[in-house]
Formats: C-alpha cells, structure tokens, sequence
C-alpha cells in the first residue's frame, strides 16, 4: 500500500490511537479547516470520509498528513489542568482568569488548534505556558491578593507575619521576593514569590533571606495625612542587581505606614512623610563581625547619593504623565517641555543638615486630602485608570486638574477649580430659573406633580398652562381633532 493508498487502520498503527479517538479527531475536522483554511477538494474528502468511517477508508497524501502533523503539534500544548497541578494554582481563579482572558479576546493569544484536544479540558502552547502563568500572578495580584500574611517561618518553625516585598529564601541559595498573598491549588493562602531566576511560584512556608531578619511589620496607611508615592516594576523586584537598594528601602519603611497596590505588573508603595536613617543600616565597629557581615549581605556598601538617585528613579512620575499627557493632548505633541514642567512635584527628597544627619534623607509631600465620594461604577472605572497609568487612585483627581489647565491655556489647578466653581453656579442657576418655569408651566409648586405634568407636556398628553389665561380660556384652546 502506498502512501496514497493508507487508510484509518494505518493512522491507528501509527499514532497508536484506536478507531474511536480517529473518528473523534475527524469530526473536528470540518471546523478546524474553516478556522484554517483549505481548497475545496480537501473539504469534500474530509465529508465523505465522516459520512462512510471505517477503518478501510482510503486517505490521500495531503489528509493523512495533516492528521499526523495535527497529532504530533498536540505534544507542544500542555493542558491547563496540568499547569495548574505543576504550579499548584487555584483552579477557580484560574478559571476565572481565562474567562476574562476571552471575553478580551486574549485567550486566542495563548490556545492553539487541534484536532486532537479533548474537548472538556483547555490548552496552551507550550513555549507560552511561563507567559500565562506570569499572567496569572499578575492578574491575582492586582484582584484581591493580600499583602500581609501569617505564615510558616521555616528558620523558627513557628508562625510569623509577613508582608510583601521582603526578600525571602527558598533552600540554601534562590532568593527571591513577596509579591503578595493568595490562594493556591487546596484553597490555603500561601505566598507568591517572584525569585531572582525570573520564575514565579507559590511558597506554603518561607524563610527570610538572613538569619535573624524581622518583619518589617508595617502600620496601616493614613489617608488623612499627606502621601508618598513609589512606583516599583515588577520585573525590578525581581532583578537580583537591585536587591540591596530595595532591601534598604524596605527596612527604612519598617514600622511605618505603609499602602501596597498591584497593577500594570507594577508595585505601588504608598506612605507618608518619613525619614530614610541610613546609618542605621551601616555596619559599625561596635557590632559583632556576625551582624557586620549580615548587615553587608543584605545592604551591601551603602552610599547615600545613589541610594538617593535610586528613590528619585521611583518617586518621579514621568511615566505617568506621560500617560495623561498622550491621552488629552493631540498625537504627535511635543511632550517634552511640558512634562518636564510637572515634576515640580509634590514630593521632595532632601538630606538633613548637621554632621550626625548627614546620611538622613527627608521624603516630604506637600499634597492636602481631599474625599469625593462617586458610585460604585465610577470608582471601578477609577481605578483601571490608575492601574493602565501606574498610578494610585488617590492621586488620580490632582493630575487630571493639571492637564485641565494645560488644556485652558496653562493656568494653575487653583484657577481650574475655580472655572469650576464658576460653571456650577451657572448651571444650578440655570436649573433654578428652569424648574421656576416648571412650577408656572404646570400651575403647582409640588415637584413631584411638575415633573410628571412636565412629562405628560413633552409627550403631548397635557397642554401646557398659559398664566395669563383662565381654565375656560384653556378648555376652549384645546383642539378637540373635529375641526371649527
């Protein structure tokens, strides 16, 4: 038998399949080549052999290929059950992830076609499997994960808290960072991890990076007091270049208020105004060799000037004003000026005088709170917005001020606010004069029976009031449809 004489019996030999997962994967056919495209001739074949299955159907070349292919592509998918057992991910918030992945139409991006997959279970290829879950933790990060958990802490053996950020390690040697807090494939909390190597994993119990290390134990935010804002990539946390400085930022804010928000695969730290006391984390001569050396391991060689540089990198928001810059001004603006403009800013960073502060660097805002209260709708809306800008909520009124008055003209958010106020007035004044007319228009001063009289008018059920008619005059003024 030749190659174009090989029927079903020979597919069955040689992907060692028996004759009703052959004719499964047929039946998928007719879908597959209209997502895929094929020539006419094909598509009759492919009937025909559907309409008369046995095992002594004859196939062409061309079909008989494509089913070997199919069969040997379905080895580079993995399916998302086992994705999950290997990364022992919740599988309801998986599932709840890929549905938000179609109804975006993302999922396309990841699945593949394939005669071959079984219908109740869904796939990724292969080589996109570290992306989705990547994607996954970023998506349960910025929905609902925690950022303070009690947990195992395997040095003591005894419960400890801890918060997202600190650097954690896994064995003797891979370091990595908390991410957050949420829960894994058996439903506990445990915490995401984003190690050095690049991978991202759930940790049952955890061990801090040094011997000896405490919990930052930070306090809750104030959001009556004046805010800082940091903005961390993701990919940042987990760059092993950059460990130290960030170990240094995260001892300073220990037993400070502290916000964490996750979104756009970036970490938002919020606080209030403090002090960065570097010299508490140098190693002096008075400490034992043993807390010298784990002071060095985990801060390295501090020096204030790059550390401050560092802290201006993620206190400076370019980026995000930028964002709002693209999305109010016309495509092609120079940006430039105007950006540089902005980072006046609220924030300032600034080393304390005297010989014994010198190594102290101030972190001050000089924002003022303010409260508005919106629907449930408004405020979802609010925050995609700061998650696409990378920004806090919180921030998110003051910067659209800005650009209001860069769109009028330039003029200062003070003045903005008060163009504001101005055109409230207006409108409640129009309003006022409006329902005033209302009230003459219905002959009743009750809102209630205006406004459905008013209705009643707009629809042509109810003639309007003349005041300068009596109701005889108005009974005769209605057209009755019958002519004079």
């Amino acid at each position: 038998m030749t190659l174009a004489e090989k029927d079903v019996s020979c597919l069955m030999k040689e992907l060692h399949m028996n004759r009703e997962s052959i004719r499964n994967a047929f039946l998928k056919l007719p879908s597959y080549i209209e997502v895929m495209g094929a020539k006419n001739g094909l598509r009759t074949e492919i009937n025909t052999v559907i309409r008369h299955f046995s095992t002594k159907s004859l196939l062409s070349e061309q079909l008989y290929s494509l089913i070997v292919k199919q069969y040997k592509a379905m080895k580079n998918l993995v399916s998302v059950t086992q994705i999950e057992k290997d990364n022992r991910l919740n599988v309801a918030k998986v599932n709840q992830f890929i549905k938000e992945l179609s109804v975006n139409n993302k999922w396309s991006d990841l699945d593949s076609q394939n005669i071959f997959k079984h219908e109740n279970y869904k796939y990724v290829q292969n080589r996109k499997v570290k992306g989705f879950v990547d994607q996954f933790f970023d998506w349960l990060l910025g929905n609902g994960a925690k950022f303070h958990y009690r947990l195992l802490n395997t040095e003591t053996n005894e419960l400890d808290d801890f918060f997202a950020l600190e650097e954690i390690q896994a064995g003797n040697s891979k370091k990595g960072r908390i991410l957050g807090f949420d829960q894994a494939i058996d439903g506990d909390v445990e915490a995401i991890c984003g190690f050095y190597n690049g991978k991202i994993k759930f940790l049952p119990a955890l061990q801090r990076s040094c011997q000896g290390l405490k919990s930052p134990e930070f306090n809750k935010f104030n959001r009556f007091k004046r805010p800082v804002y940091f903005s961390f990539k993701r990919s940042e946390l987990m760059d092993r270049q950059l460990r130290t400085q960030f170990n240094l930022f995260v001892a300073c804010l220990s037993v400070k208020p502290v916000k964490i928000q996750y979104g756009g695969q970036k970490m938002r730290v919020l606080t209030n105004n403090f002090e960065f006391k570097l010299d508490d984390f140098e190693p002096k001569q008075s400490q034992s060799k043993t807390m010298q050396g784990r002071l060095r391991r985990q801060f390295g060689n501090i020096n204030p000037d790059t550390f401050q540089d560092y802290l201006g990198k993620h206190i400076k928001l370019s980026k995000v004003y930028k964002f709002f810059y693209e999305h109010t001004h016309e495509a092609g603006a120079d940006i430039t000026k105007d950006k540089e403009g902005y980072l006046h800013d609220y924030v300032t960073l600034k080393r304390e005088r005297g010989k014994d502060k010198k190594n102290t660097i101030v972190v001050s805002s000089d924002t003022y709170p303010v409260c508005f209260w919106v629907p449930k709708d408004v405020a979802h809306e609010v925050d995609k917005i700061g998650i696409s800008a990378g920004l806090p909520p919180e921030f998110i009124l003051e910067y659209w001020l800005k650009y209001l008055g860069d769109l009028k003209a330039g003029i200062s958010e003070k003045d903005v606010v008060k163009s504001l106020n101005n055109e409230i007035i207006k409108t409640n004044d129009t309003v006022t004069a409006m329902i005033n007319h209302w009230f003459q228009l219905a002959g009743t001063d009750n809102w209630l029976k205006a406004v459905k009289k008013i209705d009643g008018m707009i629809k042509g059920r109810i003639k309007p009031i003349d005041a300068n008619d009596d109701e005889d005059d108005i009974d005769d003024d209605i057209d009755d449809g019958l002519g004079e």
